[in-house]
């Protein structure tokens, strides 16, 4: 009995870390994701040319 109890508790800390883990790499994602999307709302204008159809 007591080596099924403690291999339930090593799977159940195995699944609390993974699960942890998912949602530190969830948030990193999302901090990313927020620092591309502040990138790309940049302005870029500039001088911009043209040939004689427009």
């Amino acid at each position: 009995m007591k080596v099924r109890k403690k291999d339930g508790l090593v799977i159940a800390n195995f699944i609390k870390n993974y699960l942890r883990e998912l949602d530190n790499l969830r948030n990193k994602l999302l901090e990313r994701r927020e620092v591309a999307e502040i990138q790309e709302k940049k302005s870029c204008s500039g001088i911009v040319s043209r040939d004689s159809r427009g």
